[in-house]
């Protein structure tokens, strides 16, 4: 079980980085992943709707990537 904890607090770590980069949808990937395993992740809850709301944006046009 501390495995899976820890695997999952890299996962957010690594998609937090790829969110931060601007790559929102590789980012989304790795949010769903921990919410898989807990669905209450408050990081992941955050980031994946945050990207989400940036993709819309970038495909309304208006945000440069």
């Amino acid at each position: 079980m501390e495995r899976n904890i820890l695997e999952h607090y890299d996962v957010v770590e690594k998609a937090t980085e790829l969110y931060r980069r601007t790559h929102y949808e590789e980012s989304m990937t790795g949010f769903r992943d921990v919410l898989a395993f807990d669905a209450f992740n408050e990081e992941a809850l955050f980031f994946l709707d945050q990207a989400e709301k940036r993709i819309a944006l970038q495909k309304a046009g208006k945000e440069s990537k």
